[in-house]
């Protein structure tokens, strides 16, 4: 009985997560369908806040964690920059967050909290009376 009513949350906020961002999307002046896209979303968001190369970067970064952390398992001397590129992913996470606070108006103590958490706080600015003021 308690998985039912966990899985009717797990969408439900789903359904919130994507309706939150559409809105947020269309704010920016970027398309709303594209938060239905699931790496397109968040190229999306990070090109509300930044240039593209960042977008870049950061994929690199996701990308760089996923495969050496797969190759720690079989050699742990693959364990270090595996680490190094998840403590990357983390400061473009934190910065990211804070930029996109500032895009919408929004102070550091804000993009603190999106980084804390951020499809709660994302709702919040999607949802929310917040404007886009444009890149920081």
């Amino acid at each position: 009985m308690e998985e039912k009513y966990t899985a009717i949350i797990g969408i439900v906020w789903l359904v919130l997560t994507v309706i939150s961002r559409w809105i947020l999307f269309r704010k920016a002046g970027k398309p709303g369908f594209f938060s239905i896209i699931p790496i397109l979303s968040d190229i999306t968001e990070y090109n509300i806040c930044w240039t593209g190369w960042m977008v870049i970067l950061a994929a690199l970064a996701v990308f760089g964690t996923g495969l050496l952390g797969q190759m720690a398992e079989a050699d742990p001397t693959y364990s270090i920059p595996a680490a190094a590129c998840a403590l990357v992913c983390g400061i473009i996470h934190f910065v990211e967050s804070i930029k996109l606070g500032r895009s919408f108006g929004k102070g550091f103590f804000y993009g603190l909290l999106l980084t804390i958490f951020p499809h709660l706080f994302r709702m919040f600015l999607g949802l929310g009376a917040a404007e886009y003021k444009g890149k920081p």
